[in-house]
């Protein structure tokens, strides 16, 4: 796409961090529109990081952005892993194509 995506896929998180810290690291580069950190719930109900998120800038140049500088910072000890994601924006109604 032209446009590009401007959502990242952030892999390799410490099971500790938080969607604030995240938020926060990512932030220096652009105004962020959504972070998240998927998780999962344990037997005893509590909900437990799966060590990914995403994070949706306002702009695709600010996703850009973010993979060159963030792309093996560590945060919490660990080094991330960042990636384009290109679902993270919902497509508008209808079938997509392909």
């Amino acid at each position: 796409g032209s446009s590009g995506s401007s959502g990242l896929f952030i892999k390799n998180l410490n099971f500790s961090t938080t969607e604030e810290t995240l938020k926060g690291v990512f932030s220096k580069v652009g105004a962020i529109k959504s972070c998240t950190i998927s998780k999962k719930k344990n037997k005893a109900g509590v909900l437990l990081s799966m060590g990914f998120g995403f994070v949706e800038y306002k702009k695709p140049e600010q996703a850009q952005k973010a993979l060159k500088q963030l792309q093996g910072h560590t945060v919490d000890g660990h080094k991330l892993e960042v990636r384009i994601s290109e679902r993270a924006t919902k497509p508008a109604s209808g079938p997509s194509s392909g």
